[in-house]
Parts: structure tokens; C-alpha cells; sequence
């Protein structure tokens, strides 16, 4: 993802929660396409501080992407994604 202009809340912010997340992103990459549908319009009214666009692009992290996900139940080890697979 890019991390100029609009996009760079949003990038930094997923960043920190893939890197947090060990070896697997807390999401499925379906949920990660809906997400950056969603959020496009969203980026224009961020806010205008720095420090208020960021709380603001990762309160959106987490309600249109984190939270909808953590009610699945998602393999967190490669073993655990091996047998969901099978």
C-alpha cells in the first residue's frame, strides 16, 4: 500500500497490526478488499491533525476490519490453517 498522501494513516496503522500480529495477518484477504472499498471515501475526512487522523485511520482498522474478523474463527498457526483447509 502506498504511504503517501490520504493513505498514509491507514497504511502505518495496518502495518502495526500486521507486524503485532506474529506470523498471520488478523484478517482474511477478502475481508482486507472489502475494507479498502469501504475506507476510500472515508480518507478525505480523517481530520486535520496529524495525531487525529492517525487515532481516527485506526478506530477504522478496527471497526471495518479487526473487530468483523475476530468474530470468526480464524487459524492463528500453520497447523490450525492446514486442517481449516482439509
Amino acid at each position: 500500500m502506498p504511504l503517501t498522501e490520504r493513505w498514509t494513516e491507514v497504511t502505518r496503522g495496518l502495518r502495526h497490526v500486521v507486524l503485532g500480529s506474529h506470523h498471520f495477518a488478523p484478517f482474511t484477504y477478502r475481508g482486507m478488499i472489502e475494507f479498502l472499498a469501504k475506507i476510500q471515501d472515508k480518507l478525505n475526512y480523517l481530520g486535520d491533525q496529524l495525531l487525529e487522523r492517525q487515532q481516527a485511520a485506526n478506530q477504522l482498522i478496527y471497526d471495518l476490519l479487526i473487530h468483523p474478523e475476530s468474530t470468526q474463527n480464524l487459524p492463528t498457526s500453520l497447523a490450525e490453517t492446514i486442517q481449516l483447509e482439509q
